[in-house]
């Protein structure tokens, strides 16, 4: 299968270099970055460290989340917008990184953070916003979705419902990536809180995403608002307790940590036809178009050759040729010529006779 995966990330980068347009040739280069960053090396290890991502909208607290974990200020938080413009990934002292991570930091878009606060079979990135101002956020963000394992998506009690969260939630949904959620700020009444919950609940059923296994729901961890620890900038180890405990589980076991990756990657696979159909029916439409261009050429040159043929055989092209070149000669100029030099002659002989 790797032989076949490469192959087919050959075929998407001169797919995305020859492409007609802007739109065509991103569907194709997300795909190969798809390939290139999850399949293959996934397939080829399915032991190396698990690799998760935390994902949401702007302002949701996805930094204060990855520092919650830490235990430590290490993505910057506050009230400036876009607030995460690097990547910043937090890995053991140990711990093998994935190759889309050393690849993004040789890129200078992430951030690797060795401390003994990360594990050594994991590796967590606290990604930019996906709905951001800057196109580059907007795109790194993607391009880690397409390379998770695991993602932990962060939203608030009043934005968990928003059209664009939930186009990364549908992709997540078409990938198969295995989720758990937090909404962030719930509000303090526990009636209000279950209501927002309970209607997430619903909406998350409905669109059919995975939990943390092929059999369980999508998780949920409800956050309520001002868990804020000032000393780390993050969330409080009380509200992040959830979040830590189910990935600490993975970690502790392997033949869980193993079951979910495995599971990510044949819900991968599986996905790929859809992705790749999108790409050959571009490609069919153009050579349709191509051929279209093509025979409207073709049928405006042989009627224009058949007319010159007609002209040949009547005679009228050569003759029409003949008259051309007539007329070149005798054109105004060179009338004009004969004209004064004739008079000349004539006036010299008139004053020859005087």
């Amino acid at each position: 299968m790797l032989e076949e995966l490469k192959e087919l990330a050959r075929l998407l980068a001169a797919r995305a270099d020859t492409a007609p347009d802007i739109a065509a040739a991103d569907r194709a280069r997300r795909l190969r970055g798809h390939v290139e960053e999850f399949l293959i090396p996934r397939a080829a290890d399915l032991d190396a460290p698990l690799f998760v991502v935390i994902l949401g909208s702007t302002g949701s607290g996805k930094s204060s989340l990855f520092n919650g974990l830490a235990g430590a200020d290490l993505s910057q938080t506050g009230v400036l917008r876009p607030t995460t413009r690097t990547a910043r990934a937090l890995a053991s002292p140990d711990a093998s990184l994935p190759p889309v991570v050393v690849q993004l930091e040789t890129e200078g878009e992430l951030v690797v953070v060795r401390d003994d606060a990360g594990w050594s079979d994991l590796v967590i990135v606290d990604a930019p916003d996906f709905d951001s101002i800057e196109e580059s956020n907007r795109t790194l963000a993607r391009r880690l979705l397409e390379a998770a394992d695991l993602i932990v998506f962060v939203t608030t009690d009043t934005r968990y419902a928003d059209e664009v969260p939930w186009s990364i939630l549908h992709r997540a949904g078409e990938r198969g990536v295995p989720l758990l959620t937090v909404i962030n700020r719930l509000p303090a009444a526990p009636e209000d809180r279950k209501l927002v919950l309970d209607d997430y609940h619903r909406l998350l059923g409905e669109a059919n995403l995975t939990g943390l296994s092929a059999t369980v729901p999508v998780e949920v961890v409800g956050v309520p608002l001002g868990a804020v620890d000032s000393a780390t900038s993050g969330l409080t180890r009380d509200a992040v307790e959830p979040v830590r405990r189910a990935l600490e589980a993975l970690v502790d076991d392997a033949e869980a940590r193993r079951l979910l990756v495995r599971q990510s990657l044949e819900s991968a696979i599986a996905d790929l036809p859809n992705g790749v159909g999108e790409i050959v029916t571009e490609m069919d439409l153009e050579d349709h178009a191509r051929k279209e261009l093509l025979r409207i050429a073709a049928n405006a040159y042989d009627g224009r050759w058949s007319d010159i043929g007609d002209q040949i055989d009547r005679g009228s092209f050569l003759r029409s040729e003949v008259l051309r070149e007539w007329q070149d000669y005798v054109g105004a100029n060179r009338v004009a010529r004969v004209v004064s030099e004739g008079v000349g002659k004539i006036a010299a002989s008139i004053r020859a006779v005087f």
